[in-house]
């Protein structure tokens, strides 16, 4: 009785959490994440990195471009492209790049973070949050050759975007 209890509850966490693989199978998905997004509640997207171009005009006075959304349905279509086009490259192109496993997930308490490292110069760093298996936050950081001190600006600005935003519903 005690190991059908134990193999019960490992089952339950097994499932409960977030794999590489079944990453890259949403991630690759058309539409990105498609089947990992609660239509009820949307996105919060993320992201903080620097114009390299100069001409971006969502970069602020010193070159930062921040952005920190909820998207919704037909609202999430763009985003979600690039972010399908972000990591299918990230695939294509892991050995020559030494990305290693591309992404890396962990989880707790029905929350999971899968990520990926910047690679190569203006690149940004990937932190996709799920809860109870469905896609909730995105965050993206420039991380490649920036300072540290850039990415925790970064984080802080993900932290108070996340807070802003995380209680939003879609219609």
């Amino acid at each position: 009785m005690k190991h059908r209890l134990l193999f019960a509850v490992l089952a339950v966490v097994l499932v409960a959490c977030v794999s590489p693989d079944q990453f890259k199978k949403w991630a690759l998905a058309t539409p990105a994440f498609g089947e990992a997004i609660d239509a009820k509640k949307g996105i919060v997207y993320v992201e903080y990195r620097t114009d390299p171009t100069g001409e971006d005009p969502e970069a602020d006075a010193n070159g930062v471009i921040k952005k920190g959304v909820h998207l919704c349905g037909a609202g999430m279509t763009f985003t979600l492209a690039v972010l399908k086009n972000d990591l299918k490259w990230r695939y294509d192109n892991a050995a020559q790049f030494g990305l290693g496993d591309v992404v890396t997930c962990t989880g707790k308490d029905n929350r999971d973070t899968c990520s990926h490292d910047a690679a190569l110069e203006y690149d940004v760093t990937g932190d996709y949050t799920f809860e109870d298996n469905k896609l909730r936050y995105v965050v993206r950081i420039e991380g490649a050759t920036i300072s540290e001190e850039f990415r925790q600006r970064g984080k802080v600005y993900a932290l108070q975007r996340i807070a802003a935003l995380k209680d939003k519903t879609c219609p």
